[in-house]
Protein backbone atom coordinates (compact mmCIF):
# COMPACT_ATOMS: atom_id res chain seq x y z
CA UNK A 1 0.00 0.00 0.00
CA UNK A 2 1.07 3.59 -0.59
CA UNK A 3 0.18 5.54 2.56
CA UNK A 4 -3.61 5.67 2.94
CA UNK A 5 -4.17 4.68 -0.68
CA UNK A 6 -5.54 1.33 -1.67
CA UNK A 7 -3.67 -1.62 -3.02
CA UNK A 8 -3.62 -2.39 -6.73
CA UNK A 9 -2.06 -5.36 -8.44
CA UNK A 10 -0.10 -5.55 -11.71
CA UNK A 11 -2.16 -4.70 -14.79
CA UNK A 12 -2.71 -7.53 -17.24
CA UNK A 13 -4.36 -8.11 -20.60
CA UNK A 14 -7.22 -10.61 -20.65
CA UNK A 15 -9.73 -11.84 -23.18
CA UNK A 16 -13.17 -10.64 -22.10
CA UNK A 17 -15.99 -13.04 -22.98
CA UNK A 18 -19.17 -11.77 -24.61
CA UNK A 19 -22.17 -11.54 -22.30
CA UNK A 20 -25.63 -10.03 -22.01
CA UNK A 21 -26.76 -8.01 -19.01
CA UNK A 22 -29.59 -5.99 -17.56
CA UNK A 23 -28.28 -2.40 -17.44
CA UNK A 24 -29.56 0.54 -15.39
CA UNK A 25 -28.14 3.88 -16.55
CA UNK A 26 -28.39 7.09 -14.53
CA UNK A 27 -26.40 10.20 -13.59
CA UNK A 28 -24.70 11.16 -10.37
CA UNK A 29 -21.61 10.85 -8.25
CA UNK A 30 -19.49 7.84 -9.17
CA UNK A 31 -18.59 7.24 -5.55
CA UNK A 32 -22.25 6.95 -4.43
CA UNK A 33 -23.43 3.81 -6.23
CA UNK A 34 -25.25 1.97 -3.42
CA UNK A 35 -28.64 3.54 -4.22
CA UNK A 36 -28.36 2.59 -7.89
CA UNK A 37 -27.45 -0.97 -6.94
CA UNK A 38 -30.51 -1.09 -4.67
CA UNK A 39 -32.81 0.20 -7.44
CA UNK A 40 -31.52 -2.33 -9.99
CA UNK A 41 -31.66 -5.23 -7.53
CA UNK A 42 -35.22 -4.20 -6.61
CA UNK A 43 -36.22 -4.13 -10.26
CA UNK A 44 -34.63 -7.54 -10.85
CA UNK A 45 -36.46 -9.02 -7.85
CA UNK A 46 -39.78 -7.59 -9.09
CA UNK A 47 -39.09 -9.00 -12.55
CA UNK A 48 -37.98 -12.41 -11.24
CA UNK A 49 -34.52 -12.05 -12.80
CA UNK A 50 -31.40 -13.52 -11.19
CA UNK A 51 -27.85 -12.33 -11.95
CA UNK A 52 -25.35 -14.70 -13.54
CA UNK A 53 -22.17 -13.16 -12.16
CA UNK A 54 -20.78 -10.14 -10.37
CA UNK A 55 -22.11 -6.68 -11.08
CA UNK A 56 -20.30 -4.19 -13.26
CA UNK A 57 -20.15 -0.41 -13.22
CA UNK A 58 -19.65 1.35 -16.55
CA UNK A 59 -18.47 4.95 -16.50
CA UNK A 60 -19.09 7.24 -19.48
CA UNK A 61 -17.79 10.65 -18.35
CA UNK A 62 -14.56 11.96 -16.88
CA UNK A 63 -15.44 13.65 -13.57
CA UNK A 64 -12.51 16.06 -14.03
CA UNK A 65 -14.21 17.34 -17.23
CA UNK A 66 -17.93 16.87 -16.39
CA UNK A 67 -19.50 18.12 -13.15
CA UNK A 68 -19.51 14.97 -10.97
CA UNK A 69 -23.27 15.13 -10.30
CA UNK A 70 -23.87 15.09 -14.09
CA UNK A 71 -21.63 12.08 -14.84
CA UNK A 72 -23.40 9.22 -16.59
CA UNK A 73 -22.89 5.65 -15.45
CA UNK A 74 -24.52 2.23 -15.63
CA UNK A 75 -24.78 -0.68 -13.25
CA UNK A 76 -25.08 -4.03 -15.04
CA UNK A 77 -25.69 -7.61 -13.98
CA UNK A 78 -24.78 -10.42 -16.40
CA UNK A 79 -27.69 -12.71 -17.27
CA UNK A 80 -28.19 -16.25 -18.56
CA UNK A 81 -30.17 -16.63 -21.81
CA UNK A 82 -33.27 -17.37 -19.69
CA UNK A 83 -32.55 -14.23 -17.64
CA UNK A 84 -32.27 -12.18 -20.83
CA UNK A 85 -35.70 -13.44 -21.92
CA UNK A 86 -37.26 -12.75 -18.51
CA UNK A 87 -35.73 -9.27 -18.31
CA UNK A 88 -36.87 -8.50 -21.86
CA UNK A 89 -40.44 -9.45 -20.98
CA UNK A 90 -40.34 -7.29 -17.84
CA UNK A 91 -39.00 -4.15 -19.57
CA UNK A 92 -41.80 -1.60 -19.61
CA UNK A 93 -43.93 -3.74 -17.27
CA UNK A 94 -41.87 -3.14 -14.11
CA UNK A 95 -41.32 0.63 -13.72
CA UNK A 96 -38.02 2.42 -13.11
CA UNK A 97 -37.42 5.74 -11.39
CA UNK A 98 -37.51 9.03 -13.34
CA UNK A 99 -34.10 9.76 -14.85
CA UNK A 100 -33.15 6.07 -15.01
CA UNK A 101 -33.09 4.02 -18.21
CA UNK A 102 -33.18 0.26 -18.21
CA UNK A 103 -32.26 -2.12 -21.02
CA UNK A 104 -30.90 -5.53 -21.81
CA UNK A 105 -27.56 -5.02 -23.57
CA UNK A 106 -24.98 -7.25 -25.23
CA UNK A 107 -21.29 -6.73 -24.50
CA UNK A 108 -18.92 -8.07 -27.17
CA UNK A 109 -15.89 -10.21 -26.50
CA UNK A 110 -12.46 -8.71 -26.84
CA UNK A 111 -9.25 -7.71 -25.13
CA UNK A 112 -9.54 -6.01 -21.75
CA UNK A 113 -6.82 -4.43 -19.63
CA UNK A 114 -7.45 -5.40 -16.00
CA UNK A 115 -6.17 -4.03 -12.69
CA UNK A 116 -7.50 -5.33 -9.37
CA UNK A 117 -7.97 -2.53 -6.82
CA UNK A 118 -8.73 -2.80 -3.10
CA UNK A 119 -9.05 0.28 -0.92
CA UNK A 120 -10.85 3.60 -0.49
CA UNK A 121 -13.13 4.38 -3.43
CA UNK A 122 -11.93 8.00 -3.22
CA UNK A 123 -8.39 6.81 -4.06
CA UNK A 124 -9.39 4.69 -7.08
CA UNK A 125 -8.64 7.50 -9.60
CA UNK A 126 -4.91 6.88 -9.05
CA UNK A 127 -5.44 3.20 -9.97
CA UNK A 128 -7.30 4.28 -13.13
CA UNK A 129 -4.35 6.53 -14.04
CA UNK A 130 -1.98 3.61 -13.52
CA UNK A 131 -4.15 1.39 -15.73
CA UNK A 132 -4.37 4.07 -18.45
CA UNK A 133 -0.58 4.52 -18.42
CA UNK A 134 -0.12 0.75 -18.71
CA UNK A 135 -2.58 0.55 -21.63
CA UNK A 136 -0.65 3.26 -23.48
CA UNK A 137 2.72 1.60 -22.70
CA UNK A 138 1.41 -1.58 -24.35
CA UNK A 139 0.57 0.27 -27.59
CA UNK A 140 -3.17 -0.02 -26.91
CA UNK A 141 -6.02 2.48 -26.67
CA UNK A 142 -9.44 2.38 -24.93
CA UNK A 143 -12.15 0.98 -27.21
CA UNK A 144 -15.17 1.42 -24.90
CA UNK A 145 -15.85 3.11 -21.55
CA UNK A 146 -14.04 1.77 -18.48
CA UNK A 147 -15.76 -0.74 -16.24
CA UNK A 148 -15.51 -2.00 -12.69
CA UNK A 149 -16.31 -5.65 -11.97
CA UNK A 150 -17.23 -5.70 -8.31
CA UNK A 151 -15.54 -8.39 -6.28
CA UNK A 152 -17.58 -6.96 -3.38
CA UNK A 153 -20.61 -4.79 -4.16
CA UNK A 154 -20.49 -1.17 -3.02
CA UNK A 155 -22.05 -0.85 0.41
CA UNK A 156 -21.04 -4.38 1.53
CA UNK A 157 -17.57 -3.40 2.78
CA UNK A 158 -16.69 -0.78 5.38
CA UNK A 159 -17.89 2.69 4.44
CA UNK A 160 -16.05 4.08 1.44
CA UNK A 161 -14.06 0.93 0.63
CA UNK A 162 -14.14 -1.00 -2.63
CA UNK A 163 -12.78 -4.24 -4.05
CA UNK A 164 -13.03 -4.42 -7.83
CA UNK A 165 -11.34 -5.24 -11.09
CA UNK A 166 -10.85 -2.04 -13.04
CA UNK A 167 -11.45 -3.13 -16.64
CA UNK A 168 -10.61 -1.12 -19.74
CA UNK A 169 -11.70 -2.65 -23.06
CA UNK A 170 -8.87 -1.98 -25.51
CA UNK A 171 -7.90 -2.08 -29.16
CA UNK A 172 -4.54 -1.69 -30.92
CA UNK A 173 -3.28 1.90 -30.74
CA UNK A 174 -3.10 4.03 -33.78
Amino acid sequence: MNGSQGRSHQPSLEHGAAFSAVVLTTTGLYWKLSGTFARLKGWMASAGVQPDGPALGIFYDDPTMTPPEQCRYSIAYPLTPAGVAAAGQALGRVPVEPGDTLEVAHFPEGPVAVLTYEGPAADSPSAYIRLAEWVESQGLRPSRPPQERYLAEPGTLSKGLMRAELRQPVAPGG
